[in-house]
């Protein structure tokens, strides 16, 4: 009687990569999660050296196949077709795994059955290094952008039912086509926040030596392959390229930078200065040496184009040791054409309505070798937007100093049970929600309660859209969204954009509530289990700002917020004559 199969294949297609083949499966063989095997195909080696290789490669819980030259995608599928796991996990032969990779990715499979797809985040190594800063995966996006590399964890099943990799891209872009054929068929990727997969770049890989001109064919296959898939979002693409054409003009003339200026006898020159070219609207790892000595406050002008700046990780130090205090609200000063948004530990946040926002660092005495690092992210606005947010962002200010501003961490929703007409913390329910991704929650409710339920979609700034909400008790459904949403009301500080089936919000603030008057359709003396589908996405300043605005005039009109109107003009006068 043979073996029970292990939980996960690994699958390592191999050309002429010999050489590279034991740190890959030694980083496999290293999991910390052992239920495994790995099956390595031969794809017809013309290299002398990795034949002799693989003909006598013996190591643990590992087979090789060998086969004519077929291409990547006949190779990765001969290799599953050879494996006997329930999850299959494609490796290229020069590619390696971070130790812990299976043990944080096989539960996310185990425990979310929509889940079809699981990536982590990328580093690479060899001829290049530092993080591929990869965006998260968001629909209908990955439609123009693969966003998911191509080692990530998926199911047996799902192959087989979408007839595995398409050998009709041989070389290229056959993991975008499977990834578009699994989420046709409804499974949600997942990206789990950690560097878990490393991708080496050599001179030759085929990343590095691809042309461009190809990628129309190759675009051109994968809309005839998912044909349906594209026409359901031909709005959304056509959308997305005329913001890029708008984004290439507005950009032809003046490159995004990042400028730093050290302080030299009390002041700022542009002799004592350093540039950072940027990229609109993408994470950039930043690392500056800083010439020495120098004393006073470091200043940072994080872009020369208005927009919505964001500052992670920010540290002054000597390699791994930071020297610099972490920043204090009261310690960064932000200048020139910006608001301060947000400074919590090392994090920032800023709103430039000019080409001229400027940061600077609290005071500080270097007499030795330092490096500035951190994580930027400048997002430009348009000459209209620019010229609004001069004005907003005062009021924005004004209206809300202490109002929690969007991150990328996960955010809590949490249900509140009616105790009369009293919500409370002890009688609530909280579970932790992702960002960017479809999730399903499902919570069990205590029998004993009446009324009207408050659901608090989330516990910081962002957008909410839920596509489905039902309450069920004893297998019978007593309460559905799609015929209930009518009577839905939504407070705090939220704003609904749609009163109908998908239910989308703006939260401006970190105490969104959506009222359900459900209690009357539950029996009391019943369990009950809410059944919620929603996404939480992140909430620029624009949106935020226009929807508090909106909110007060529809809840309180204009004589409501006169008070605060001609507050806000005292505030606006003093800021001019300033």
């Amino acid at each position: 009687m043979g073996s029970p199969p292990p939980k996960v294949s690994v699958v390592i297609p191999c050309f002429n990569l010999g050489h590279y083949l034991d740190e890959a499966v030694d980083s496999v063989l290293n999991q910390t999660f052992q239920d495994l095997e790995i099956v390595i195909v031969n794809d017809g080696s013309t290299d002398p050296a990795t034949n002799i290789k693989l003909a006598g490669y013996d190591k643990p819980r590992t087979r090789v196949i060998q086969t004519q030259n077929q291409g990547l995608a006949a190779a990765r599928n001969v290799a599953i077709a050879h494996s006997r796991g329930d999850y299959i996990l494609p490796l290229d032969a020069d590619d390696r795994l971070a130790p812990t990779f299976l043990e944080k990715t096989v539960p996310v499979l185990n425990l979310h059955l929509d889940i079809g797809i699981v990536y982590s985040e990328v580093e690479w190594f060899g001829a290049k290094s530092g993080k591929w800063d990869l965006p998260p995966y968001k629909f209908p996006d990955i439609l123009l952008n693969n966003v998911i590399v191509a080692t990530a964890l998926f199911r047996r099943s799902d192959w087989e039912l979408v007839g595995g990799y398409s050998t009709e891209f041989r070389s290229r872009w056959e993991d975008y086509d499977f990834w578009l054929s699994l989420i046709e068929r409804g499974r949600i990727p997942h990206r789990v926040s950690e560097v878990l997969f490393y991708y080496r770049q050599r001179p030759g890989s085929m990343i590095a030596v691809a042309q461009k001109t190809d990628d129309v064919d190759l675009y051109d296959l994968l809309f005839r392959r998912h044909q349906e898939l594209y026409l359901r979002n031909i709005k959304h693409l056509f959308g997305r390229l005329i913001a890029l054409d708008d984004e290439a003009s507005q950009r032809r003339h003046e490159a995004l930078q990042l400028q730093v200026f050290v302080p030299r006898d009390g002041g700022y020159s542009e002799a004592h200065s350093l540039r950072q070219t940027l990229r609109a609207g993408i994470w950039e790892n930043i690392d500056i040496a800083l010439p020495e000595p120098w004393r006073g406050r470091l200043r940072i002008d994080p872009a020369n184009l208005a927009g919505e700046i964001e500052i992670r990780d920010l540290c002054v130090g000597r390699g791994e040791i930071g020297v610099l205090p972490k920043s204090q609200p009261g310690l960064v000063k932000v200048r020139g054409t910006a608001l301060l948004t947000e400074a919590e530990g090392n994090k920032l946040s800023v709103v430039a309505w000019g080409s001229d926002p400027q940061i600077y660092l609290p005071e500080f005495t270097a007499d030795g070798p330092l490096r500035l690092s951190m994580k930027i992210r400048a997002s430009p606005y348009d000459t209209e937007t620019a010229a609004s947010v001069s004005f907003l962002a005062r009021l924005w200010e004004k209206m809300h100093p202490a109002a929690s501003i969007d991150s990328e961490d996960a955010v809590c929703l949490q249900v509140f049970l009616p105790d009369g007409h009293i919500y409370s913390e002890e009688h609530s329910v909280k579970v932790e929600v992702e960002r960017d991704i479809w999730r399903i929650i499902r919570m069990e409710l205590p029998a004993g309660w009446h009324g009207v339920l408050r659901l608090d979609p989330a516990n910081a700034r962002c957008s909410v859209e839920i596509d489905w909400l039902r309450l069920e008790a004893g297998g019978q459904t007593f309460w559905d969204l799609a015929s209930q949403a009518d009577s839905v009301r939504v407070e705090g500080t939220a704003m609904a954009l749609s009163p109908r089936r998908p239910l989308q919000i703006v939260a401006w603030g970190d105490d969104p509530q959506i009222y359900l008057p459900v209690g009357g359709f539950v029996p009391r003396d019943q369990e009950s289990m809410l059944t919620i589908r929603l996404r939480v996405t992140h909430c620029g300043t624009e949106l935020a700002m226009q929807a508090e605005s909106l909110t007060l005039l529809k809840r309180q009109g204009w004589r409501g917020i006169s008070a605060k109107l001609r507050a806000l003009g005292v505030a606006i006068a003093t800021a001019f004559r300033r």
